[in-house]
Order: C-alpha cells, then sequence, then structure tokens
C-alpha cells in the first residue's frame, strides 16, 4: 500500500509541511507502508533526505505553485499512475477544497494536515495538532459532514526518536550549553541577533550550538556567525536533533513543530514568532510555562535578546520551572498516535 504526502518547503514556508509529513512517513513506512511524496517547491537537501529515506518523489513543475488547478491535476495523474495507492496526505496552506475535491474524484481518501482554522476543507479526516485546535467551531461549516478530525496536541506528529525514554532530561536550571534552531525558512536576522547578544552576555565558556536549516544557503551566514561568537559550532542540516536537544540547556527558536520536540525531552525556551501558524502555539505554551516567547521576530531587537537571555542565564529557578512544566505537559501522544497510524489500515 502506498500513501502519498503533498507538501512543500522553501525559505518563504520554512520546512514545517515536509517535516511533519516525513515524521507521519516514517511511522508508516514502519508500518509496512510505501511512501511517495510530490512536491512543487522544494530545496535539494530536502529531496536526497526523503531519497535517503527510501521515500519515492515526484517534482511538480514550479507553475504549479501559483496555478492550484495544474497543481490539482497534475497531481491526480502523478497519485493514479501510482499502484496501491489509497491514501493522500495533504499539508500546504495554499491548497484547499477544489484540490482535495480532484483527488477525491480519483477514489481515493484524504487526510488534511491543517493548523489555521480557516480553510474549507474536502477530505476524509482532518488534523489538526494545535493547541487551539481543542475549539472545533473553527471549522464550522468548512469540513463535509462525515469528515473525521482529530484535534489537539495529543495527536502532534514526532519523529520515533523523540518516544525514547533515555533522551529525557530534567533541566536543573543551570545553563552552559545552548542550542539555536529557527527552522528552515530564511531567519539569517535573528541568528545573527542572538549570537551577538549571546556574546554581548557577561556568561563564560558557554557551549553554543546553531543548527541551520535544509532549506538554506550556508557559507556567507556562517561565516558572519564565525566572526560574531567565534567559539560557535555550526551544524548543516542536522538529522540528530534528538540527541542535541538532550545535549542542550536552553533553546532558542521559534514555536513549529520544533516546540513539540523540546517539550518531550524537557528542553526550556526562549523563542519568538516568525510564521502565522506559530502564534497560537507560542501562546499557550508561553501561558503552560514550558518556554517563553518573546513575540514577533521583527519586533525583538539584539538588546531584548541580552536582557532575556541573561535573565535565564542568572535565574536557574525559572529554568527548572520550564523544564519540569515541559515534562509535565502530558500529550498522552501513545493512544493517540495508534489511533492515527490505524486509520491508514481503513
Amino acid at each position: 500500500m502506498k500513501v502519498v504526502m503533498r507538501a512543500d518547503a522553501s525559505d518563504l514556508i520554512g520546512v514545517g509541511h515536509v517535516m511533519r509529513c516525513v515524521s507521519l512517513g516514517i511511522r508508516l513506512k514502519s508500518e509496512g507502508k510505501h511512501i511517495h511524496f510530490i512536491s512543487a517547491e522544494i530545496n535539494d537537501w530536502l529531496i536526497s533526505w526523503l531519497q535517503e529515506l527510501d521515500f519515492g518523489f515526484s517534482h511538480l513543475p514550479i507553475e504549479c505553485v501559483r496555478n492550484t488547478q495544474l497543481d490539482a491535476q497534475l497531481s491526480a495523474l502523478i497519485i493514479e499512475n501510482l499502484e496501491e495507492c489509497t491514501w493522500v496526505v495533504v499539508d500546504h496552506y495554499g491548497l484547499d477544497s477544489d484540490w482535495e475535491t480532484v483527488i477525491k474524484d480519483k477514489n481515493k481518501r484524504i487526510m488534511v494536515i491543517d493548523d489555521v482554522g480557516r480553510r474549507a476543507h474536502s477530505c476524509n479526516v482532518l488534523l489538526d495538532t494545535s493547541l487551539r485546535s481543542t475549539d472545533i467551531d473553527d471549522y464550522s461549516g468548512r469540513l463535509l459532514s462525515k469528515t473525521l478530525v482529530l484535534s489537539g496536541p495529543s495527536y502532534v506528529i514526532l519523529r520515533p526518536e523523540f518516544d525514547n525514554p533515555s533522551l529525557v532530561r530534567f533541566r536543573s536550571g543551570e545553563i552552559s550549553k545552548i542550542l539555536i534552531y529557527f527552522g528552515g525558512g530564511n531567519i539569517d536576522d535573528e541568528l545573527r541577533k542572538v549570537t551577538s547578544a549571546i556574546r554581548r552576555s557577561t556568561a563564560k565558556n558557554l557551549e553554543v550550538t546553531v543548527v541551520l536549516g535544509k532549506t538554506q544557503t550556508h557559507q556567507e551566514l556562517i561565516d558572519e556567525l564565525f566572526s560574531i561568537y567565534s567559539t560557535i559550532k555550526i551544524i548543516d542540516n542536522s538529522s540528530d536533533m534528538a540527541n542535541l536537544i538532550k545535549e542542550a540547556d536552553l533553546a532558542i527558536g521559534t514555536c513549529g513543530i520544533s516546540a513539540w520536540e523540546r517539550c518531550a525531552l524537557g528542553l526550556p525556551a526562549l523563542t519568538v514568532i516568525t510564521a502565522d501558524n506559530q502564534r497560537d502555539d507560542a501562546i499557550h505554551l508561553d501561558s503552560l510555562g514550558v518556554l517563553k516567547n518573546l513575540g514577533e521576530a521583527s519586533e525583538v531587537d539584539e538588546s531584548t535578546w541580552l536582557m532575556e537571555i541573561s535573565n535565564l542565564l542568572n535565574n536557574p529557578t525559572e529554568v527548572s520551572k520550564m523544564s519540569k512544566a515541559c515534562l509535565n505537559l502530558n500529550l498522552a501522544r501513545r493512544d493517540s498516535q495508534k489511533r492515527l497510524i490505524e486509520i491508514f489500515d481503513q
């Protein structure tokens, strides 16, 4: 049985859509399913990674980015030519019920991954893992009457390594290792502000690791980061994020899927919002005490980063409370993940 994943990635939209589908794909592959990705806009690094995972891949012409009708027609053609394809998973803010109707007309079952709540869908299953999604009224009048809605953070799709209990660590509050990861979008300015702020702090012997995203081009940025903070460690396109999170005492980043990865392993964080779909989770996770969200990235300057980083460096009690809150965030994920995977056998 094949499951098709339709998702894109770029500097503008980041890599979150592809990453969510990859996480689901890895779990389905372990259950014997064959995974095939379809993308119109995607970086070569990501294509190579998908192939390393033994996922199939088809590339739509770039014209599909602004032509959803063409996207639907060509995607349907690819799907029709794949043997034993029963399910199509679509994670894309630019595709809605019109695209889904074309695919459903080919007798395919559709799961939509969405965390916005403002678009109409013609699908069998809607998966919305945001904290906001517990309010199903967001989808009132936008779904088919028979659509199954899986909502809330218990359905957050993480790669299997984040279920490893040996990687979970309670932080005492002392900070010696900082992990910086802003995702795969165009976030060079944020990296410059943060690394410069850390350099200006009074803390000594901090180990700082920066993970660059899969859609970025790096060399000029790497040279600049080294000029700001000479002892920094830079990792290009890490596939070992779980262990990096385990080793860190504090994370700096955003509230995409990485926020839930950090929560699963007990890592406190300072975050900013770099995309609209992060806003609800950022606000809710801040209120739960698992992180401190500083607001819109464009409104947070180097001085603010310096103040907030210094505050946590000097306040281990606050850091340990954040770590405890992460570990107490009961996602009830095991039963929900099992239910999610079982749907693809229907």
